[in-house]
């Protein structure tokens, strides 16, 4: 029997890997246990099962169990508890902070722990609760304090980074759930070492807080758990709650004039969620709450906001306060994902009446209406993905739409409007993972207050809410200044072929005669290349000014769209 060597032994932990030396010097295990697997005395399942509470940790609560009257047992994640107004709004970030304190959000179809932003996309949180909940992930990963540098919660603590308060209801949860987290190596620690470790004081031990408001009663996170059950799917623990409706009422047949199975077919809704639901132990206006955002999404930015004040994107544009190029992009997402323009003031606007009262130039609305098909479809009602497939969409397009729609609560099915969420779009074939894979690698947009390339998650994540609830994207005049100032950017032009959609660079579209030599020059010209480097493109390196050798595939004079940096001329 191989005998086995502590420096060799590691194990697996959510964030990555820890080495059984790691364990040891932090007092996770001790010398004898060790030395018994190490001589095989104990074997490794064993040896990991002793270990376990410090490398997964016990299950935080996951979600809500009720039980209705036929005996249907319904299952429900902590967001779609509280959009069912089943728990209040408090104890449900409770609970959601808690399970980012513990490792991640969870779902109930398996134990995978999510992070804030991928749990908004699988629908298990609101999109405003992302940064609401980054101090409960943080006290897993480690807060970011002075120089960048790393430091516990209790230390963010002390420097006030966060208040003592949150601080000592995080740690607890941890504690309840195996241990305060040991930031640098993603396992958890006893007590006693924390606290010799200065992540934990003794003072506390006492003093954990009641803030867990449950049929009228306060709790501790302890006290909550005990009255709960363990999920096999999920490994997470259920809450009982009380369901709403104790009689059975009418059936629900549909939900805003979709067919309840249309919701059911897509996983919108569980099948004893249906089940409950067509024998009328729910009403419509339940499921249109829990349902609300695969029914309307989230808003896209509606505007920006400057100085104290609120304005429409084509307002900034036209007071010179963000490029027409950043503009068209934030007019392009609110199309998307939304079939209309947002006024700041006045709500939604269709692109047509834009052009009507002179709000957006015809050029500018030709290419919003364009975009409508992201949203509307094209005529047969193809999705994005099978006009991307298709290739009657160009694909870079498709992506960017996706990306905002995925921003906005979900990728929207043309024939019904529903918003699915990112595995609903896998199993509905509106989106594959490869096409996820390349969104993730983008940047489309860039915030104009910071000239910096975001995805329009991460802008949205930057705005500030009106009293409405709609998002200004905040920019500063400082700002404004110095980019005004700074030294101009090369542009990046790309023109669009006609029969394909497809997106080339100037030189391809003039090898392909899409344009002329005039206007090909001109292009150069505009994306910041010097006489000499158009000399080069045009006649090579010997300059005796004999012309690249072009194939006219169409008659020149053909449409076509020139696009500079999301800004759309045709001619």
């Amino acid at each position: 029997m191989k005998t086995l060597r502590r420096e060799d032994i590691m194990f697996t932990v959510p964030s990555g890997i820890v080495r059984l030396t790691e364990l040891l010097d932090c007092g996770c295990t001790d010398e004898t246990a060790v030395r018994e697997l190490e001589s095989g005395k104990v074997t490794m399942e064993k040896f990991r099962h002793s270990l376990e509470h410090f490398l997964s940790g016990l299950p935080p609560i996951g979600g809500v169990k009720v039980t209705h009257g036929n005996g249907t047992i319904e299952k429900l994640t902590i967001y779609e508890a509280q959009r069912r107004q089943l728990i209040n709004q408090d104890l449900s970030f409770y609970l959601l902070e808690a399970q980012a304190a513990t490792g991640g959000l969870c779902g109930l179809g398996s134990p995978r722990r999510f992070d804030l932003h991928t749990g908004f996309e699988q629908g298990l949180i609101d999109r405003e609760l992302i940064s609401d909940l980054t101090n409960g992930l943080s006290a897993v990963l480690g807060f970011v304090g002075r120089n960048r540098s790393i430091v516990s919660t209790m230390e963010a603590a002390r420097i006030g980074m966060i208040s003592e308060d949150d601080a000592r209801r995080l740690l607890f949860t941890q504690i309840f759930t195996g241990g305060i987290f040991n930031t640098a190596n993603g396992f958890r620690l006893p007590l006693e070492v924390a606290t010799k470790r200065a992540m934990w004081t003794s003072s506390w031990n006492n003093f954990a807080p009641a803030c867990y408001e449950f049929n009228g009663k306060a709790m501790t996170y302890e006290q909550l758990c005990a009255k709960c059950e363990k999920d096999e799917n999920s490994r997470c623990l259920l809450l009982s709650v009380n369901q709403s409706k104790i009689s059975a009422g009418p059936s629900i047949m549909s939900i805003l004039g979709t067919p309840l199975s249309f919701y059911h077919e897509h996983q919108m809704i569980s099948d004893e969620t249906y089940a409950a639901a067509k024998s009328g132990y729910m009403t419509e206006s339940d499921l249109e709450q829990q349902l609300s955002r695969r029914l309307i999404g989230c808003e896209p930015i509606a505007g920006i906001f400057v100085e104290g004040r609120l304005l429409s994107i084509w307002d900034a544009s036209r007071q010179q306060l963000i490029k027409p190029g950043n503009a068209l992009e934030l007019m392009e997402a609110q199309v998307v994902s939304t079939g209309a323009l947002i006024d700041a003031i006045d709500g939604k606007l269709t692109v047509i009446d834009a052009i009507e009262n002179g709000i957006i130039d015809v050029s500018t609305g030709d290419a919003l209406k364009r975009s409508l098909i992201a949203y509307n479809g094209d005529k047969d009602k193809n999705s994005l993905k099978e006009m991307m497939s298709k290739g009657t969409l160009a694909e870079s397009k498709a992506l960017r739409h996706l990306e905002i729609q995925i921003a906005c609560g979900g990728v929207i099915e043309p024939k019904t409007g529903r918003y699915f969420s990112i595995p609903q779009s896998f199993d509905a074939c509106l989106l594959e993972k490869s096409d996820l894979q390349k969104i993730r690698k983008h940047r489309f947009f860039t915030d104009p207050d910071r000239e910096e390339r975001l995805s329009y998650l991460e802008l949205c994540l930057r705005c500030v809410k009106d009293e409405t609830g709609r998002l200004f994207l905040p920019v500063h005049r400082i700002n404004l200044a110095k980019t005004k100032r700074s030294k101009p950017r090369k542009k990046k032009i790309v023109v669009v072929d006609p029969s394909t959609s497809e997106e080339l660079n100037c030189q391809t579209a003039f090898s392909k005669g899409l344009i002329d030599e005039e206007f090909f020059v001109q292009l150069l010209s505009e994306e910041g290349k010097t006489q000499e480097q158009i000399d080069d493109i045009l006649y090579g390196k010997n300059k005796h000014n004999v012309p690249l050798t072009v194939t006219h595939e169409r008659e020149l004079g053909c449409r076509y769209k020139v696009i500079e940096r999301r800004n759309l001329c045709t001619k």
